[in-house]
């Protein structure tokens, strides 16, 4: 950190933690790891812990998706299986009508429609004059095609189990009165209508397969279904509902499938177990990569706090204490003494002689004061008799007024009394 580009900081600062020494992208990056990290982790587990197919199933209560009254009602449906259901005793109208437009992804894609449970009332064989269920498409708001009509009793499919492995069979309605298909228009229309005037309740359960027309090896996420060129879901397979639904003897999707107990439905069953290890290694090397980068910059925070703690200089002061000289280390530089007071008084055997002032040349400002002192003249004696004697001023005395006009902070250049003038040679100069 010393050749590095943070900068020092100043001498109130405190040690800096971790999470403090990232930049702001460094934060946001570590928290959108740490959210995507935790969301994949309960992604993965409710995956795990949902039932097989659930998640490509989406369900619908006809009572409440449709008006009640014949008006169409268009929904999307895109490459996900429906499921619609439908229950007489919670219709309040006597007599229930619904349109339903169903519409997918695009023309490669086609309907694939089950009846897994149906009690209407009349019969197919005669024409289903009461209640009735068909399915059609239309060109530009124009019908252009209609089905039979699907009425009367549909018993639910029996699952059957024989040497290990499962299938469904129909006692009573065969496949091929269960189902239809659409593969010439993206849209299909349904019809439904069913009377509450009777004693019994109406119910229905109809499943809608989105299905590709066409798939190849490449594809992985449909599969082929048997004895036929289309395509549904891979999770489809084997998940206990028809989807293939094509008029063969058996469902294509549902034949030669595993027994699965409810003692094997856990979490670590075996087709579960290659998930689980490969998302507990993801989150196991992710958390050992956060790991070992916050270890790495935790060490560095470290070297940083004490390099910083080391010179008490750069150390946090508390409040309201002033710095004191032996708060400062060796390597510091002392704080600096106090100019030395100014010299009132001349010392003994000198006198004031002039103070002199040295200004700046830069900004005209006093730079060094200094004082000159000169030593007294000698003692005075009596003049001899018939000497002339010359009037000779006394000389200036230094007074406590003059003193308080010496510089705040001179210099003093003292002239010693070494050779003091003779009182003669002043007295008497050399004619």
């Amino acid at each position: 950190l010393r050749g590095g580009t943070t900068s020092r900081p100043r001498g109130g600062d405190r040690p800096v933690s971790v999470y403090t020494m990232l930049s702001l992208g460094s934060r946001i990056w570590l928290e959108g790891f740490l959210v995507i990290t935790i969301s994949n982790l309960q992604v993965s587990l409710s995956t795990l812990l949902k039932p097989a197919g659930e998640d490509v199933y989406k369900h619908y209560r006809l009572e409440d998706l449709c008006p009640g009254t014949g008006e169409k009602r268009q929904l999307n449906i895109n490459t996900d299986v429906s499921v619609f259901k439908l229950n007489s005793s919670k219709l309040t109208l006597p007599l229930f009508k619904c349109h339903l437009e169903l519409e997918v992804t695009n023309s490669n894609y086609g309907f694939s429609v089950f009846i897994e449970e149906m009690m209407f009332s009349g019969d197919s064989g005669t024409g289903c004059q009461g209640d009735y269920l068909q399915f059609g498409r239309d060109i530009f708001f124009v019908t252009s095609h209609r089905s039979g009509k699907y009425c009367g009793d549909v018993e639910p499919p029996v699952t059957t189990i024989s040497q290990g492995l499962t299938g469904f069979n129909f006692p009573y309605t065969p496949l091929v009165r269960r189902i239809y298909t659409e593969e010439k228009d993206k849209d299909m229309d349904v019809w439904l209508k069913v009377s509450t005037q009777d004693t019994f309740y109406k119910t229905l359960t109809l499943v809608v397969t989105p299905f590709k027309k066409f798939c190849g090896v490449s594809d992985l996420e449909y599969r082929q279904c048997r004895y036929s060129t289309k395509c549904v879901r891979k999770e489809l397979f084997c998940d206990g509902r028809i989807n293939c639904a094509w008029p063969y003897a058996e469902p294509a999707d549902e034949v030669y499938c595993k027994d699965i107990s409810s003692s094997n439905q856990s979490l670590w069953n075996s087709s579960n177990i290659p998930v689980i290890v490969l998302v507990t290694v993801v989150i196991l090397g992710a958390l050992s990569l956060l790991c070992v980068g916050l270890a790495k910059l935790t060490k560095k925070v470290k070297k940083f706090n004490d390099y910083y703690s080391e010179d008490p200089c750069l150390s946090e002061a508390e409040p309201g204490h002033s710095p004191q000289p032996q708060d400062f280390a060796p390597s510091c530089p002392p704080a600096p003494d106090r100019p030395p007071s100014p010299l009132t008084h001349p010392p003994p055997g000198f006198r004031l002689q002039a103070v002199h002032q040295i200004t700046s040349s830069a900004n005209n400002t006093p730079a060094i004061m200094h004082t000159l002192y000169q030593p007294p003249p000698p003692p005075y004696s009596p003049p001899r008799s018939g000497t002339p004697v010359r009037n000779i001023p006394h000389p200036p005395r230094v007074s406590a007024k003059a003193d308080d006009h010496l510089p705040p902070f001179p210099a003093a250049i003292c002239i010693p009394d070494d050779d003091p003038p003779k009182y003669s040679s002043l007295a008497y100069p050399p004619s």
